[in-house]
């Protein structure tokens, strides 16, 4: 079966930026002051009202990690996963996943930045892609913005996919929030709202971060 896959021409050049319940959790401690040592859940991170707005939480608890010691890429690291839209497992036509990662480095540790910039940003070759540096956020951030629309065939209906990233160094932090959404005979997503709501989760994050 052939798909048709229809590109959406952005406002934006390639060089500008959209304008803009606990769960399974790990937690490893290390000894003496940390500067994370008051983040128990990296879920408290994000909002998950972020995501229902375009698909409805389905009772589907979020997978969350935060070590507060040395790992094989960071000094210390945490993430959270929220998926709506999933269920028994399984994943449905229409879905919604808000996900963050956050790495420290310090003498001896680096952090993922540059790998996460060049698998969102520099590798990106995707005709229906838009990347570029985000000025205002950060010491470096870059944005990566993804949709493709699938037009009806037959009995299967018209299908959109959009996803916004973006990653953020920010002294010796390095952020990743990545919001996916698959929408199956639904309206069309918008894609500064998608873009304004990824923002406004990693601005969450780093002013927590921060202090």
């Amino acid at each position: 079966m052939v798909v048709a896959v229809a590109a959406v021409v952005l406002s934006a050049r390639r060089d500008d930026t959209p304008s803009a319940h606990p769960g399974p959790s790990t937690t490893d401690r290390v000894e003496g002051k940390h500067p994370w040592s008051q983040i128990t859940n990296a879920c408290d991170l994000l909002d998950r009202q972020a995501i229902t707005r375009w698909v409805a939480e389905i009772s589907t608890p979020p997978l969350q990690s935060v070590t507060l010691g040395p790992t094989s890429t960071a000094a210390a690291e945490m993430s959270c996963r929220y998926t709506n839209g999933e269920i028994n497992g399984e994943l449905q036509d229409t879905t919604a996943v808000l996900e963050l990662r956050v790495e420290l480095a310090d003498a001896t540790h680096d952090t993922s930045f540059a790998r996460w910039k060049k698998l969102w940003i520099d590798d990106n070759s995707s005709e229906f892609e838009m990347t570029g540096p985000v000025p205002d956020l950060g010491g470096q951030a870059y944005y990566s913005h993804w949709r493709i629309d699938q037009r009806r065939i037959a009995d299967i209906p018209p299908r959109q996919a959009v996803r916004h990233v973006l990653v953020v160094k920010d002294g010796n932090l390095a952020i990743e929030v990545n919001l996916e959404l698959t929408l199956s005979n639904k309206p069309p997503a918008d894609d500064q709202e998608v873009a304004t709501a990824a923002r406004r989760q990693l601005d969450k994050a780093l002013a927590a971060l921060r202090k």
